[in-house]
């Protein structure tokens, strides 16, 4: 429809990458995510960990994104995040992981039972996401810098 043709143009590359090939990586994604499982290099499955993980923990704190299916892909979220040299955040992320114990569950239900435990330290872990990134503000450009990386 009309808003989501303008809504893609306005969209910076990363974006409309993400539009693409996004839903093919999720109908795709293996558990763990290794790229030799996957039609998809490295770069491109860690890009859609960190634009997903990190759009659904701003929408919701970490709670939320742990509570999601997208707490599954955590562990690469937060390399992803490492691999773009938000290295605050990947550590922010690595510690509210622990929380749910070794190994992390990547089942949706698991971390379900275990969040109401652990409300008040997820709720400080995502003020200190929310911290890492204000210090940061290249993720765009960090973002589009992955994508071309990858597409080599």
């Amino acid at each position: 429809d009309e808003h989501v043709a303008k809504s893609r143009e306005n969209a910076s590359p990363h974006d409309k990458w993400m539009m693409d090939r996004g839903e093919k990586i999720l109908g795709s994604w293996p558990f763990p995510l290794a790229s030799s499982k996957s039609d998809f290099p490295n770069e491109q499955i860690l890009l859609f960990a960190i634009m997903y993980g990190n759009s659904d923990i701003c929408n919701g704190g970490l709670e939320q994104f742990f509570g999601n299916h997208t707490g599954g892909f955590a562990p690469e979220t937060a390399e992803g995040l490492e691999l773009i040299n938000f290295t605050s955040a990947s550590q922010v992320l690595w510690e509210a992981m622990s929380l749910f114990g070794s190994p992390y569950p990547r089942e949706q239900m698991s971390r379900r039972e275990t969040l109401p435990s652990l409300t008040g330290q997820l709720s400080a872990l995502t003020d200190l996401y929310y911290e890492s990134f204000s210090s940061n503000d290249d993720f765009d450009a960090a973002c589009e810098k992955l994508l071309a990386k990858s597409m080599k």
